[in-house]
């Protein structure tokens, strides 16, 4: 009877550490992006006819450090220094594109077309975080609140979805001009 006792506290045992070990639940993408259709004036799907290269852009306060000829350092402040980051180089892009946002409260990307021209869009957003388990960590999700772009090539962007978040679902429509 001792011997079915200890048998059976074993398997509990090990039931419990299998079921105590599963996975987690945790999303695989965790970063949120904003997916952007490129489309002409009836709706139709385009592709770049040439690599394009996008740059995301951030402005902020950065310290920098200078020596001075005493061997002491002194902090400088420079407010709203510009920084660059290539999201997307030279690709063919077909139909659509995702680029990650700023935790800033907008973001601004240039399509880079060729050497001599680039337009800029800057999204301005709300951002939220959203805490799923103590597992799984937190994430930050956005939502759309403005767009403005400059429109050396583009005609115009508009928002078709104001919720970004980690599920990949289009967001924006960029709209070219076919001729």
């Amino acid at each position: 009877m001792k011997k079915h006792l200890v048998l059976f506290l074993f398997l509990l045992c090990a039931v419990y550490s299998i079921i105590g070990c599963s996975d987690s639940d945790c999303p695989l993408n965790t970063t949120a992006t904003a997916r952007f259709l490129i489309v002409d004036q009836q709706q139709q799907s385009l592709q770049f006819e040439n690599p394009v290269s996008i740059v995301g852009l951030t402005k902020a306060d950065v310290v920098r450090y200078d020596t001075l000829s005493d061997g002491s350092i002194n902090e400088v402040l420079i407010h709203d220094s510009l920084l660059k980051d290539t999201l997307i180089n030279q690709e063919a892009i077909q139909q659509a594109f995702s680029v990650p946002l700023s935790f800033n409260a907008y973001t601004e990307y240039v399509i880079l077309y060729d050497e001599d021209t680039s337009d800029t869009i800057r999204v301005t957003h709300t951002n939220k975080p959203y805490f799923t388990t103590l597992d799984c960590g937190a994430m930050m999700f956005y939502e759309a609140e403005n767009i403005s772009y400059t429109t050396y090539q583009l005609d115009s962007v508009q928002i078709i979805n104001p919720q970004i978040d980690n599920n990949e679902k289009d967001n924006f429509k960029i709209y070219y001009t076919v001729r």
